[in-house]
């Protein structure tokens, strides 16, 4: 018989074993190094796990889901055509074909233009989006010998209208001096495309386009409009 340190019995205190054990295991005790000694008990752990029904539509539905995603994921974007400037464009120029190319991009993502054309209100840079709002269909002709610049103009401008570009002198002590201009297109109103305000179309007599064109690269130009 085994006993423990302090000299008692412990085989005693076994749980009954179920079936007979390996060769010199003491009748109706476990064996002490088997977990599972009992073939009895290995039958019933196993018919009970296999009982359980796997979980095929959980496995269905999870498979499912993966495939849905990756789809979303991979699937190509729809795409639309849009017209973009081919070269530079100077504000005052009339959009022709060749001033335009179209690329493929995805729907939505800019507001749609099928036909551009008209006069073009703001410079535009080459591989620039074209918008409806960069352009005016309604054409005032710049006279004969005058030229046309870009400027900002007050609330209400309309084409050919008559305005008085203020000049602010360079020195404090300088009075300011007024040139006459037509207004060939007034600011797009709702550029999507824009961060910033953007000028208007102005024609102004060759012989102040210099000056006007100076003063309003410095910020020196103020503009009343007339009748």
């Amino acid at each position: 018989m085994r006993y423990s340190a302090d000299g008692s019995s412990w085989l005693a205190d076994r749980k009954p074993f179920l079936g007979r054990g390996p060769v010199g295991q003491v009748e109706g005790t476990q064996p002490f190094d088997d977990p599972l000694p009992s073939a009895a008990t290995a039958r019933y752990v196993a018919s009970v796990y296999w009982f359980r029904r796997p979980p095929y539509l959980r496995w269905t539905a999870a498979a499912l889901l993966v495939i849905t995603a990756t789809w979303l994921d991979l699937r190509p974007e729809p795409t639309v055509r849009q017209p973009f400037a081919a070269v530079d464009l100077a504000a005052g120029v009339s959009l022709d074909d060749t001033m335009v190319e179209w690329r493929s991009v995805p729907t939505g993502f800019l507001p749609p233009l099928e036909n551009p054309q008209g006069i073009v209100l703001r410079a535009v840079a080459a591989g620039e989006p074209l918008s409806q709002s960069m352009l005016s269909t309604e054409r005032i002709t710049v006279p004969e010998g005058w030229w046309s610049m870009e400027v900002q103009l007050p609330t209400g401008a309309v084409p050919g209208q008559n305005v008085q570009l203020i000049v602010l002198g360079t020195a404090p002590d300088m009075n300011p001096w007024s040139i006459p201009g037509i207004i060939i297109a007034p600011a797009p109103e709702g550029d999507p495309l824009a961060f910033e305000e953007l000028p208007g179309l102005v024609a102004v007599p060759a012989e102040s386009a210099t000056v006007a064109a100076a003063a309003v690269a410095e910020a020196r130009v103020a503009v009343i409009l007339g009748g």
